[in-house]
């Protein structure tokens, strides 16, 4: 990695943000033989630690405490702050862009099928399946885990998730930067390659501002996330921006882009998630399998099941005890089986600057009423398979409750209680939207992935999503990226 840059005049391209959207489409047009610079606000800080703290204060966005906020609440929205992005602190899961997704996007968008036909992004797609290695780790011994069989009573199809972990070893270390390297998150993937090609990438690099004159943005204010000091670096060729659902939209607002896009911000949408708990009888292993390893469809599409292994300092942050109590859970937390609830919210948001700092993004987000009954079910699905798997309790999470489930007969009391979303431990990820593609007024980039009214700067990350996907948007968002090269290509031709 280099210093950071004193003008970004001789690149070609210059890409805001090196995680998913960001890396895939630096590389793609290195390897095309395009000049690139990416620059990112994180570091490089691999070998990763073992400390979930350390992890939190050098991996994740503003040490873990960027919120939405609700009509009551707020809640946490994680994301990475990393050489990698967001790829270095998530489990790996690979799941390409679902059809379904494609036509709902394509029904409210009439030219989304000729301009960005499905065909091609399945292409896209599938030309990365071999660089990210993707394989279901818990194939060869998916008959000898206890949690498929048994969590097949409950939900309609249970798999073991397909990862870009070809060698995981298990460690459980995901969310904290994978300590061997088996995790191919893009800080050990496509940034290693881009490097090799002569791209060039400058950490520690905070994009404060795009300086525009008439279409084009002509100049980055930049702002070293180390010591402060202020710079602007002209730029003579095509800017990407791909920050992500939060900061991209931001840095679009920070530089009066709202004046020609008034969707800038926009259609933010995610997945949220709770967490369920059991203390199992013996050592939980044998339950989840490695890190990330089962996913569970429900009847409603809306729903997902999937377990969590992660280390016992972050599964115990969401469970309502303390003291002696604790101690006493800490102590046995091998026995400690944690599973989540995930679903495709309904609810829409909007990205803007905070009242305090323009450099720190206010998210609204009020979860539906649907979205929380969703919620409810997923935790009693849960803590009845728990219960079958042998659990003795099971934490699930929600006011109004005791902390804990003692038995199954326990949860017939969740379904009908009134809650609001300040009665979860609500967490929310895959993010989505802020600077949606589309034809309409209110669409921030077209599908070229060119934002609309300038000539020069794209968006190649989940921020240009219509909806959320229902699914670990990671693949879609290097799918999408990939396309998006294509297009600065041809434009620069």
């Amino acid at each position: 990695m280099d210093r950071a840059p004193s003008t970004l005049e001789d690149f070609d391209v210059v890409v805001i943000g090196s995680g998913a959207g960001g890396a895939t489409v630096a590389w793609d047009l290195a390897r095309l033989g395009k000049r690139v610079a990416l620059l990112e606000e994180g570091v490089r800080t691999g070998p990763y630690e073992a400390s979930a703290y350390s992890a939190v204060k050098n991996l994740f966005r503003d040490f873990g405490t960027q919120t939405a906020h609700t009509r009551d609440s707020v809640f946490p929205v994680m994301q990475g702050r990393a050489v990698g992005g967001t790829t270095v602190i998530n489990g790996a899961i690979m799941q390409p862009l679902g059809q379904d997704i494609y036509e709902e996007w394509s029904a409210e968008r009439p030219g989304l099928a000729k301009a960005m036909p499905f065909t091609e992004l399945v292409k896209l797609s599938e030309e990365l399946r071999p660089i990210l290695r993707v394989r279901n780790n818990l194939e060869p011994l998916a008959n000898s885990f206890a949690a498929p069989r048994i969590l097949g009573r409950f939900a309609r199809d249970v798999q073991a998730m397909a990862r870009t972990a070809p060698d995981c070893e298990g460690t459980g270390r995901c969310l904290q930067g994978c300590p061997s390297g088996a995790k191919l998150s893009l800080d050990r993937n496509l940034i290693h390659d881009f490097e090799k090609l002569g791209g060039r990438v400058f950490s520690g690099v905070r994009v404060h501002r795009l300086v525009r004159s008439a279409r084009r943005i002509t100049a980055l204010e930049l702002k070293d996330a180390r010591t402060g000091r202020r710079w602007r670096a002209q730029v003579g060729g095509t800017v990407v921006a791909a920050a992500g659902a939060v900061q991209t939209p931001l840095l679009l607002l920070r530089s009066g882009l709202k004046k020609l896009r008034r969707g800038v911000g926009q259609g933010f949408q995610c997945h949220l998630s709770a967490s369920v708990v059991g203390v199992m009888p013996g050592p939980a292993f044998e339950h989840d399998g490695p890190p990330q390893g089962w996913q569970a469809s429900t009847e409603h599409p809306r729903l997902k099941l999937a377990s969590q292994l992660v280390p016992p300092e972050l599964i115990f942050a969401r469970v309502p005890v303390f003291g002696t109590e604790l101690r006493g859970l800490l102590k046995i937390a091998d026995r400690a089986s944690c599973w989540t609830p995930s679903v495709r919210s309904s609810a829409v948001g909007r990205v803007r600057a905070s009242l305090f700092s323009t450099s720190t993004a206010h998210i609204d987000l009020d979860p539906t009423a649907d979205d929380l009954q969703l919620l409810k079910q997923g935790i009693s699905t849960l803590a009845c398979f728990l219960f079958a798997a042998g659990a003795e309790k099971v934490f699930h999470g929600v006011a109004g409750l005791k902390p804990a489930f003692a038995s199954v007969q326990e949860t017939v009391a969740l379904p009908g209680l009134n809650v609001t979303p300040k009665d979860f431990t609500l967490g929310a990820g895959h993010l989505f939207g802020g600077a949606c593609l589309g034809e309409s007024a209110d669409s921030v980039v077209d599908y070229d992935l060119r934002f609309r009214g300038l000539d020069n700067l794209f968006v190649c990350d989940a921020s240009v999503f219509p909806s959320n996907t229902g699914g670990n948007p990671q693949w879609s968002i290097m799918t999408l990226a990939r396309f998006g090269a294509g297009k600065i290509l041809g434009a620069s031709k």
